[in-house]
């Protein structure tokens, strides 16, 4: 299955990212997007796991993201709907990034030094 996502931030970049965002440790399996849904959030994964799944007439997928990955970013700028169903799995750690934030962060990537982070916020595809 090849999955659109967002870049995987490096760990430098995971570590200043955790002090300017908001984080949230789940503890159960929660379906944070619905496949067709423009998501409210994006998510960047800091530890634990997120799984995207893809139903279709003939056949399932999964794939499972690796710590650092972003996704939703690119769904939640353009509004635009999400191609697969989120889970976010019990003991995973994220962090949320609404679209204020978002649009906060571009405004203040000059000040804040974090313009290479956001440039890392672009699509390309995981097979």
């Amino acid at each position: 299955m090849k999955i659109e996502c967002i870049n995987h931030l490096s760990a430098s970049e995971l570590a200043f990212i955790k002090r300017l965002l908001p984080m949230r440790t789940y503890n159960c399996d929660v379906n944070a997007v619905y496949r067709g849904n423009i998501p409210h959030v994006g998510f960047i994964l800091v530890d634990g796991k997120i799984k995207l799944k893809k139903k279709t007439k003939n056949k399932k997928s999964e794939k499972y993201l690796d710590i650092g990955a972003v996704v939703g970013i690119k769904e939640l700028s353009e509004g635009s709907p999400f191609p697969f169903d989120l889970e976010i799995e019990n003991g995973a750690t994220v962090c949320i990034i609404d679209k204020s934030t978002l649009t906060e962060l571009i405004e203040k990537r000059e000040e804040m030094k974090i313009g290479r982070i956001l440039d890392h916020l672009s699509l390309r595809t995981v097979a």
